[in-house]
């Protein structure tokens, strides 16, 4: 008896049971397709049962007289079976009565009796559903005819078979087959539904349509559309070959986790057959079958015999062939041997010619080697006599070189000390005295000159008596200090000439026709006077000249003009300059900072100890008291300045020191302040903001102390530009998507399962309690409500409600309230905070809120956060300036009463900034000084990642201005400007921090991969969004990034030349890495959007940088630090990005390329490789 899962059919055959109950037969379960049994059209046959295929087609003249006779008695006739069905009569299949019943026997067979008792006649065997197969049409056919009768059944039988399968509510098809060609029974290939949605697969009813197409079809046709409810599936067995039944045409197998089912439609035709035909063997009643028809059994015996004929003619000659073989046996292997010595032979003379070929080369060069080898003997033997002569001149002139030195030396002090002399006496010959009263009014030899654009307020005569000086002194400095002028002068008084060979000038036609040199002459000679000349060609000549005095000031002594047109202070700064001696050239001179720091020459080599890789001291930071200790100041520089100022008259208690004794600080009046340094103070008001700043046009120090002062303050500097949030908030709709759904939508808003996806990194499952995540707010703020519906429904695991991050406060910053957040001043806190919650959780997050709010007038707020860190960092104690560095206290109404804070606030070991400036913004020292703090806490052990800004090369609408880009020239920030305005102030350009780019998805695949950003706003092109990148105008390339950028610049930059960007090779480029910018998750007022922009891009890389330090933290190492050197050494462990650009101020922009590029940096992170090569790492 059949137990478990086993049953038996009633033919007595064990089958097992289906182990997936009907209601639990589900879409998902289905694995595989199959067809048996292919009919292309129904079965129409209209020939009656009774007869076969031969007795329609048997002409009457071909019937056997036994035959007719049968016909005629009305007879019927059972039928006759091939020579492959012929098999024996089963037991079952014959009625055959009881023995004991049989009262008779005939030629000793028992024989039945019918109820009279006369014998009965046997009945022949039921062969139900037998037939023989119609052989009658192909006995005599021809071979070609037999072939085209095959290829019409295959023709006819077979087609090219796929299906695909349907579900309700779906209009397109959920899968789709590959086609099996030419095929009766085909098998699909297995696949796995479970990847669509769990609507989907959860269906027990869905629709199978196969299609077909045959050699008769140029098309594909549905054969079948069934409706398939997979609960009323017939289970056949475990596998198809145990279900003991034929299948009907079109049979659909579907194979499901616990075996092989079949479809209710085709259940009639499975039907088990009753009289199944055992095995051929010999039956107990020893009975066997006559055959219905004599002609086909007469065919199957002369068949037989020519089979039988056949196979000994087979094999008699394989016997001869045998014997024949044996006999001549010794003959073929004779000469199977002279074929293989033959063989030899020729390899032998073969190889024998190589060799003589190849001792005849060997000679030749044995010859040649020989020769070449002499050669060089001599050679070297005259070498020798050659370095023993040198060697004799050299210890000869080594004795007098001290002498030649001392020499050379004296010869360029005198040359120097002549120049001087003889400038000197210029300025005495052509004295330049300020006019009092006017500023930078200036006249040479009592005769007033003003500036290029106030030259209609003195008379032409006197202008051009003044210019006739200017062109004198320019020409004796020309040639007392070797330069030559770019524009040669001709001095004539007030007739002065000046010649321009540079100039590509068109000539007149009258010019050209003349063909003569005195004409170009003529033409190119530009007059120092106004009288009887076109006045563009004196404006032209004004301009030449002031063109020479910033070449002699700029290629000779390296000082940059502040203003080309100021012809006569340049002049005067030009002979004081030239006058000073060795090392006594005004501050102006360049915006290098040294300052009163020490070792700041060394910071490159410090950080690359603690940061390269390759260097064993990898990850040993410093503390912040080995820091203050290595950079202060020297006692030298302190004590030279004080001395300066108490020799003019300051009183020492009226001077202070920083806390990190790198600033003094002196409050003094204005008149105080122009007499110590030489100087006038004057307002000046900003052209678009109407701001006020104090400030000078230069200032000079003593000689002796220029090497210890970096700058003054206030002196030269003016004001910049706000900092702006890099948030681009699309709030423009609330996103459809209420939860996480999986990575399916992650092209219309990205989640932390699509980060996760993305870039491979784990969900956090550690809190280390050092390892807090710092992020830096300025003019925007944290609006703590929206952090709980985002816990709830966007971070996986769940974040508990109530969390909250570390409030630190700086110089007043305050916490949001509804009526900030009403006026979409949180977008961005929230985009950073909840982007970084999702990552790093259950690490906790430190919020750095910095300002009051209220002293929007200042520009450098990135002082006030380093200030907070570093307490020798502060206002006129360390670092900070009036005027772009926020006061405190806040003297506005409302603002922070406080003291500026100075140090307290804790430093994290990941700090994600979304704010910065652009670098024509701020003075060069100033951003250079503020460079050096960045150093001080990579020093420390602190990543410090930083947007890279949303306008492309350019800097539009976060810089006020409308197109903001600078001039080739001045580099000053001015509407229509086409140079690349950078946005690398600060941070960015720095060496030490991780500027991050942001980039999109392709496609909603994931498998597709990025892209640089590109958003471009339809309405408002000052809006497009592009991932913001280039090079600076500040800061040099670090060593771990100068392969990286002239490989770009060498193979991908685009030609658009020096004047639009720092093309030098020379130059910090931007950004270092990036992350997903756009459409990323966050709530704000309780509505989910999409906010894009580099600001979402920092937080990501800061949460997967700070997911790295737990790991290095769980295995008893330090924090990361600074992450750059690292990456530029390992840049396979990141995604490479090679797909799009940032446009900006009237070009194309850079254009991504592989490896690194101005758009994405090195690309996007691979977390599990990083995570491999920073555990390497000590």
């Amino acid at each position: 008896m059949a137990t478990g899962a086993e049953q038996r059919n009633g033919l007595g055959i064990r089958r097992e049971k289906p182990w997936l109950l009907p209601y639990n037969r589900k879409l998902r379960n289905v694995i595989s397709i199959s067809l048996r049994n292919l009919s292309l059209s129904p079965s129409l046959s209209s020939r009656p049962r009774g007869k076969t295929i031969d007795d329609d087609a048997l002409p009457t003249t071909l019937i056997s007289p036994a035959k007719l006779v049968a016909l005629r008695e009305k007879k019927s006739l059972g039928h006759s079976r091939s020579s492959s069905d012929l098999r024996r009569v089963p037991e079952h299949a014959i009625s055959v009565e009881s023995e004991s019943e049989a009262d008779g026997h005939v030629n000793g067979s028992p024989r039945k009796h019918d109820a009279n008792g006369s014998p009965k006649t046997p009945s022949r065997p039921s062969l139900a559903k037998m037939r023989r197969r119609s052989t009658l049409e192909w006995a005599n056919a021809s071979p070609q005819k037999r072939q085209e009768k095959l290829e019409n059944v295959v023709a006819d039988k077979m087609a090219d078979v796929f299906f695909s399968l349907h579900v309700p509510g779906v209009e397109e098809p959920i899968y789709i087959s590959e086609v099996v060609a030419t095929t009766m029974n085909p098998t699909f290939q297995s696949f796995d539904l479970s990847l669509a949605s769990p609507g989907t697969t959860r269906l027990d009813r869905f629709n199978l349509r196969l299609w077909v197409k045959s050699s008769k079809w140029q098309s594909w046709r549905q054969l079948v559309d069934f409706s398939v409810q997979l609960s009323e599936l017939q289970y056949l067995g475990k596998h198809a070959e145990e279900a003991q039944r034929p299948l009907p045409p079109n049979a659909v197998l579907f194979y499901l986790l616990d075996g092989v089912y079949t479809l209710h439609s085709s259940l009639s035709d499975y039907t088990p057959t009753a009289a199944i035909i055992p095995p051929i063997g010999r039956s107990n009643s020893g009975r066997t079958m006559g055959t219905s028809s004599f002609d086909a059994l007469l065919k199957l015996g002369k068949l037989d015999d020519s089979i039988q004929d056949a196979l000994e003619a087979r094999n008699k000659l394989a016997k001869d062939l045998e014997d024949l073989i044996n006999a001549n046996r010794e003959a073929l292997c004779e000469r199977d041997q002279v074929t293989e010595a033959r063989d030899r032979l020729k390899t032998i003379e073969y190889a024998k010619k190589t060799v003589a070929k190849q001792m005849e080369k060997a000679q030749r060069q044995k010859s040649e080697k020989t020769s070449t080898l002499a050669n060089r003997r001599e050679l070297m033997a005259t070498d020798l006599e050659l370095r023993a002569k040198r060697r004799l001149e050299i210890r000869q002139s080594t004795d007098s070189l001290p002498s030649e030195h001392a020499q050379q030396e004296h010869l360029r002090k005198n040359i120097e000390s002549q120049r001087r002399r003889i400038c000197e006496d210029l300025q005495v010959a052509y004295p330049i005295k300020p006019i009092p009263g006017k500023t930078l009014a200036f006249k040479i030899r009592d005769l007033q000159l003003p500036n290029s654009d106030d030259l209609d307020n003195e008379s032409s005569d006197n202008v051009a008596a003044a210019l006739g000086h200017v062109a004198a002194v320019l020409q004796l400095l020309s040639f007392y200090l070797a330069q030559p002028l770019l524009y040669p002068l001709t001095p004539r008084g007030s007739t002065s000439t000046i010649y321009d060979p540079i100039s590509l000038l068109k000539p007149s036609a009258t010019s050209a026709a003349r063909g003569t040199d005195k004409s170009q002459i003529l033409l190119r000679t530009y007059p120092l006077f106004t009288r009887g000349t076109p006045r563009f060609r004196f404006d032209y000549a004004l301009f030449l000249l002031n063109k020479n005095i910033q070449v002699l000031l700029e290629t000779t002594f390296h000082v940059r003009v502040l203003d080309i047109r100021h012809t006569l202070p340049n002049l005067k700064y030009l002979l004081y300059v030239a006058t000073a001696g060795e090392g006594e050239l005004p501050a102006r001179k360049s915006g290098g900072v040294k300052g009163l720091l020490r070792n700041l020459e060394n910071a490159d080599n410090f950080i690359q100890d603690v940061s390269d890789p390759f260097n064993p001291n990898f990850g040993k930071h410093w503390s912040a008291a080995k820091v203050a200790e290595v950079f202060a100041p020297k006692q030298e520089s302190r004590d030279g300045v004080v001395a300066w100022l108490v020799e003019h008259g300051v009183d020492v208690r009226r001077i202070g020191h920083s806390v990190g004794k790198n600033w003094v600080e002196l409050n003094a009046t204005i008149g105080e302040a122009e007499s110590l340094l030489q100087t006038k103070y004057h307002y000046y008001k900003h052209q678009n903001t109407d701001a006020y700043r104090l400030s000078c046009d230069s200032y000079g120090v003593p000689g002796h102390l220029k090497e210890h002062i970096d700058m003054i303050m206030p002196t030269v500097q003016l004001d910049g530009l706000e900092p702006i949030k890099n948030a681009r908030p699309a709030l423009q709709a609330p996103s459809p998507i209420t939860g996480l759904s999986g990575t399916k939508n992650c092209s219309t808003l990205i989640t932390i399962e699509c980060l996760r996806a993305l870039y491979g990194f784990p969900a956090g499952s550690k809190n280390h309690t050092s390892n807090k995540m710092g992020i830096a707010e300025w003019a925007d703020y944290l609006y703590y409500p929206d952090l709980d519906p985002y816990f709830a429904n966007w971070t996986s695991p769940q974040i508990p409600k109530g969390i909250r991050p570390e409030f630190i406060s700086i110089d007043g910053g305050k916490h949001s309230n509804l009526t900030v957040a009403q006026a979409e001043e949180v977008v961005e806190s929230a985009l950073d905070f909840q982007t970084a919650y999702s990552i790093i959780w259950p690490q906790q997050t430190r919020l750095y809120q910095n300002g009051d709010s209220v002293n929007v007038d200042s520009v450098g707020t990135f002082n006030i956060f380093l200030d907070a860190l570093d307490a020798s960092y502060c206002t006129y104690q360390g670092g900070d300036q009036p005027y772009i560095d926020p006061a405190y206290p806040d003297p506005n109404e409302g603002g922070y009463t406080g003291p500026l804070q100075c140090g307290g606030a804790p430093r994290s070991n990941v700090v994600s900034i979304s704010y910065g400036q652009i670098e024509a913004a701020l003075p060069r020292f100033y951003q250079e000084r503020q460079c050096h703090e960045w150093m001080k806490l990579a020093l420390q052990g602190t990543t410090v990642v930083v947007s890279s800004g949303d306008s492309g090369v350019a800097n539009r609408y976060n810089a006020g201005y409308n197109n903001s880009c600078v001039n080739s020239d001045e580099l000053v920030s001015i509407d229509l400007a086409t140079r690349y305005c950078d946005r690398i102030t600060d941070e960015l350009c720095i060496p030490y921090i991780t500027s991050v780019g942001a980039t999109f998805l392709n496609s909603n695949n994931l498998q597709d991969g990025e892209s640089a950003v590109a958003d471009p706003d339809p309405a408002n092109a000052l809006d497009d969004y592009y991932s913001g990148g280039g090079f600076s105008d500040v800061f040099e390339v670090p060593s771990y990034q100068k392969k990286a950028t002239q490989h770009y610049l060498k193979h991908y930059a685009p030609n658009y030349g020096s004047k639009v960007f720092n093309n030098s090779g020379l130059a910090r480029g931007f950004p270092d890495i990036s992350g997903i910018g756009l459409k990323v998750a966050t709530v704000y007022l309780n509505k989910t959007y999409g906010v894009g922009g580099t600001s979402a891009s920092a937080p990501i890389i800061g949460g997967i940088v700070t997911l790295l330090n737990e790991e290095r933290l769980a295995v008893g190492k330090g924090p990361i630090g600074f992450l750059n050197p690292v990456l530029y050494s390992h840049p396979w462990a990141l995604n490479d990005i090679v797909n799009g650009s940032n446009p900006g101020c009237g070009t194309n922009g850079f254009p991504a390329s592989p490896g690194w590029d101005p758009v994405t940096g090195l690309g996007t992170p691979k977390y599990e490789e990083l995570k491999k090569i920073f555990l390497s790492l000590p």
